[in-house]
Order: structure tokens, then sequence, then C-alpha cells
């Protein structure tokens, strides 16, 4: 994916209570290129909310550790896990 910042995450996004949301978004076997690696660094540093997603399920996961988004709420309303 081409984007204007080096290492920039695929998917840039705000939280609701301000802070930056950045999701990598990695096939199974996929790797962080290091500036992909630096640039989750700098979100994480500077207050936000970085980290790699291989599926829904780790994107569930980390928002859920948040409380961004009630998971078993949304689990069972939906068809995400099948």
């Amino acid at each position: 994916m081409s984007n204007s910042f080096s290492g920039a995450t695929d998917l840039l996004g705000q939280l609701r209570d301000g802070r930056l949301l950045g999701v990598e978004v990695k096939a199974q076997a996929g790797r962080l290129r290091p500036e992909q690696a630096v640039f989750l660094e700098r979100v994480r540093d500077a207050g936000g909310v970085a980290f790699v997603a291989r599926d829904l399920r780790d994107v569930l996961r980390e928002l859920g550790t948040l409380a961004v988004i009630d998971v078993p709420m949304l689990l069972t309303c939906n068809r995400f896990t099948d």
C-alpha cells in the first residue's frame, strides 16, 4: 500500500476519546518491515493505540481490552467468529 508516511499503518483512525488508532493488517505469515514496527511504536509512545491484526479476532481482542467495543455483545449479535 502506498502512503505518504514511511511505515504508516494500513488503517488509521481516531478513537472516540481522541487517541490515534493504527492497525497494520498482515496475513498469518506476514512480517512487519522495520519502518512499520517504528511507526507502531511511535503511535503508542504518543498515547495512541497501535497493533498488528492478522484476523478479526485480533481487532476484537485489542479494542475489547480498551472498552471501545462490547465484544461479548458484538459476538452474540454477529457471526464474526464463524
